[in-house]
C-alpha cells in the first residue's frame, strides 16, 4: 500500500510541476514578446522614459508571478504532507506495522521535500533570468 502512495504522490507532484513549468514558460514568452515590443517602441519614438516605466511594470509582474508560483508550491506541499499524514495513520489503524509505515513516511517526506526544493530552485532560476533580461 505504501508503494502505491509513493507512486500516487509522485504522479501528483509531477503533474503540479508540469503545470507550473507550463505557466512559467508562458510567462517567459509573454515577457519576451512585451520586452521586444517595448524595445521597438522605445527605439521608434526615442522615448527611453516610457521604456523604463514599462520595464518597471514588467519587473513587478515577474516578481508577482515568482511569488505566486512559490506560494502555490507551498500550498501543494502542505496538502501533500497532510494527505500523507492521513494515509499513513490509516495504514497504522488497519494494522500495518508502525516501523514500516514510519519508514515509508520518511521516504515519502524526503522525496517530496527534494521535489519541492527543485521546483522552488527552478522558479528562482527562471525569475533570475527574467530579471536579467529586464535590466
Amino acid at each position: 500500500m505504501s508503494v502505491w502512495f509513493v507512486w500516487a504522490s509522485s504522479a501528483a507532484i509531477l503533474f503540479a510541476t508540469g503545470g507550473l513549468g507550463i505557466a512559467v514558460w508562458r510567462l517567459n514568452r509573454r515577457v519576451r514578446n512585451v520586452a521586444v515590443q517595448l524595445e521597438r517602441i522605445a527605439h521608434t519614438r526615442n522615448d527611453l522614459e516610457l521604456l523604463a516605466e514599462q520595464r518597471s511594470v514588467l519587473k513587478g509582474w515577474q516578481s508577482n508571478a515568482e511569488a505566486s508560483i512559490d506560494s502555490t508550491v507551498q500550498g501543494v506541499e502542505v496538502i501533500n504532507h497532510l494527505f500523507a499524514r492521513v494515509v499513513f495513520s490509516l495504514f497504522e489503524r488497519i494494522g500495518a506495522p508502525r516501523d514500516k509505515t514510519l519508514m515509508a513516511r520518511q521516504v515519502q517526506d524526503s522525496t517530496s521535500a527534494r521535489v519541492y526544493a527543485a521546483i522552488r530552485a527552478a522558479n528562482k532560476s527562471v525569475g533570475k533570468r527574467l530579471r536579467k533580461r529586464l535590466k
